[in-house]
């Protein structure tokens, strides 16, 4: 099984093709990730992209490239900033507001109207990775352990499951923090 970690910086993986912008100790490959990849055609059977996708200029590039050296069926997982991140507009390296549940949408097998007709993806799952700052408030510190494990993953749930409501109303109140998502290759 053949894995790529593009935009690693300094998370360098053992078992993973590590590649950046930048060279640092680890890096296997150096290369701009709004170019073509220095990569044959469907070779990976994995694909990382932590916390980069909010530094590219146009992340369909990156995109593109991903569905090409992809194998078929290849997983692709990306984390991002959510829209609703506030920290996104204090960063100066960041170019994207950030991603939500509907930014892949053009990908899907489904969507005729894509302009991208040749890439396509299929989402398998994604979840909302809450922002710490929730935990520092008095009330979640006395009940840290018991809200964890009881409602945490039925809060993900529900998120998930009324995606309008959590993608039009929550975020808009709410800080969501960051998005995961999780992608199989179609060819």
């Amino acid at each position: 099984m053949v894995k790529l970690n593009l935009g690693c910086g300094e998370d360098v993986r053992k078992g993973y093709v590590n590649c950046d912008i930048c060279f640092s100790v680890g890096v296997d490959h150096v290369f701009d990730l709004e170019k073509k990849f220095p990569f044959k055609d469907n070779v990976f059977d994995e694909v990382l992209a932590l916390k980069i996708i909010e530094h590219l200029h146009d992340p369909r590039i990156m995109m593109k490239e991903i569905w090409r050296v992809s194998k078929n069926k290849a997983r692709v997982k990306i984390l991002a900033p959510h829209t609703s991140n506030i920290s996104m507009e204090g960063c100066l390296s960041h170019f994207r507001t950030g991603i939500n549940s509907l930014s892949f949408n053009q990908y899907l097998e489904e969507n005729k109207w894509s302009f991208d007709k040749i890439e396509r993806f299929k989402i398998i799952k994604y979840s909302y990775v809450m922002n710490p700052i929730l935990y520092k408030h008095i009330f979640w510190k006395l009940f840290r352990r018991f809200f964890l494990r009881f409602f945490s993953n039925r809060l993900q749930g529900f998120l998930v499951k009324h995606q309008r409501f959590t993608e039009s109303w929550l975020s808009k109140w709410y800080n969501l923090g960051n998005f995961y998502i999780e992608l199989e290759v179609v060819k």
